[in-house]
């Protein structure tokens, strides 16, 4: 399913899905985004965290791996993929696909993309990650909307804009 940002909190307030995908190119609001998730995914037993970062020479065979391996003092992982490019290619498509399928109760899958193009967003991994879980695509604040969401920050964090 489809989440845009801003109901995310509500979401997150009410259930924890078993994978999501979060992507876009606000740096801020994508770590905000995670770790709003990685908080409620602690609240809910998920102890631990193992981060996988796609770069040249990545064995995707190690994010399985990693989805097998649960900590001796901990019940619940994180696994967390990101992608730099947004392009995991044929084997890394089939894997996320697969990680997203298996949606074990004891695994949340995490998957960090930059802003995704229309292509992309219809590629295999990722309709698997919104059919089995949330994608949220994060785009950026426009220049009419910056002054409310401003406002909102500063509200946010108790102070109040004159």
């Amino acid at each position: 399913m489809k989440l845009p940002l801003n109901n995310l909190p509500a979401h997150l307030k009410k259930t924890l899905a078993p994978c999501y995908l979060v992507s876009g190119d606000e740096p801020l609001l994508v770590q905000e985004a995670l770790d709003a998730i990685r908080k409620t995914a602690r609240d809910h037993g998920f102890a631990t965290r193992d981060l996988h970062v796609a770069t040249r020479g990545f064995s995707w065979d190690e994010l399985l791996a990693s989805s097998g391996n649960l900590s001796l003092f901990s019940d619940k992982k994180i696994v967390e993929r990101r992608l730099p490019t947004g392009k995991p290619g044929r084997d890394g498509s089939a894997r996320i696909a697969e990680m997203a399928e298996q949606r074990a109760p004891d695994i949340l899958f995490l998957v960090v993309a930059p802003k995704l193009d229309r292509r992309g967003g219809g590629a295999k991994w990722v309709k698997a990650l919104q059919s089995a879980g949330v994608a949220i695509e994060i785009w950026p604040t426009g220049p009419r909307e910056v002054p409310g969401w401003i406002g909102a920050r500063m509200r946010q964090f108790g102070v109040s804009p004159d």
